[in-house]
């Protein structure tokens, strides 16, 4: 059975955007890269059958439209530079559970942003990654994927450029307090190293889907496996040098440079 929300309908033909705005110095040579490979990086996140046979949940793709003017300029722990820029138009996907905690006002509590990631090893071009930020009540002013201030409380998700989702993160006060990741079916491999350690729980369940969305946004009945994990001991967010990085090539958990770092 095909997943309900594997479709490129979603995506609307027209060209993009050509809206003039002064680019600072800064993130000129980012915005040139992203204008050169724009297409080909829609063209890869709406290829329909590589949605199909992907296993992880994959929501619909939606034109991301960055803000060059608010951006932040930092380095993962591996030295990789980042971009973070803010994204105009915000998708209307959230969490169910959030929804329906702050209903009207959950669009004032939403931050969206892209990151640009330096490849490795001096390769050219970025990774590209979607960042949503959901407060809990109350948003705290400057805060970026980096920085998450010591009172803030939320959750922050984690995307590729075409929507797969990598990891959320639940942050407590400036605490991560656990992480989730979802998929279409229970992994036996995983759920088979479940279970607790000195220093994280992790259980395995079944549930609706979990987004919820505007309009503009997404909905779904289809049911998704999730694993998530508690940190007996939360790290803090507390500087770039912070925390640990369990997969290059993914989010990991810890602080400091944001969640985790990305290949």
């Amino acid at each position: 059975m095909l997943f309900v929300l594997v479709f490129a309908g979603c995506v609307q033909e027209e060209d993009f955007p050509t809206l003039e705005q002064e680019v600072p110095i800064e993130v000129n040579t980012v915005k040139e890269w992203f204008d050169t490979n724009r297409t080909a990086l829609r063209k890869e996140a709406t290829d329909v059958k590589t949605r199909e046979m992907d296993k992880s949940l994959i929501l619909p793709f939606f034109e991301k439209e960055p803000d060059w003017t608010k951006f932040s300029e930092y380095h993962f722990r591996d030295g990789r530079r980042v971009f973070e820029i803010d994204i105009k138009n915000l998708s209307g996907i959230m969490p169910k559970e959030f929804f329906e905690s702050y209903g009207s006002r959950c669009s004032d509590l939403i931050e969206e942003s892209l990151l640009f990631v330096e490849k490795a090893n001096g390769a050219a071009g970025y990774s590209v990654l979607t960042a949503r930020f959901y407060s809990y009540g109350e948003k705290s002013e400057g805060m970026t994927y980096h920085k998450i201030p010591s009172n803030w409380s939320g959750r922050i998700d984690m995307f590729s450029y075409g929507e797969q989702h990598l990891r959320s993160f639940e942050v407590e006060k400036g605490n991560l307090i656990s992480h989730i990741s979802y998929e279409l079916k229970e992994d036996s491999r995983k759920t088979s190293n479940l279970g607790t350690s000195l220093m994280t729980h992790c259980t395995g369940y079944w549930l609706d889907f979990p987004y919820y969305g505007i309009p503009g946004g997404v909905g779904s009945q289809q049911s998704i496996y999730v694993q998530q994990c508690w940190d007996i001991c939360p790290p803090s967010f507390d500087g770039p040098d912070g925390g640990t990085t369990t997969n290059p090539s993914g989010p990991g958990g810890g602080g400091g440079s944001g969640a985790g770092s990305y290949g």
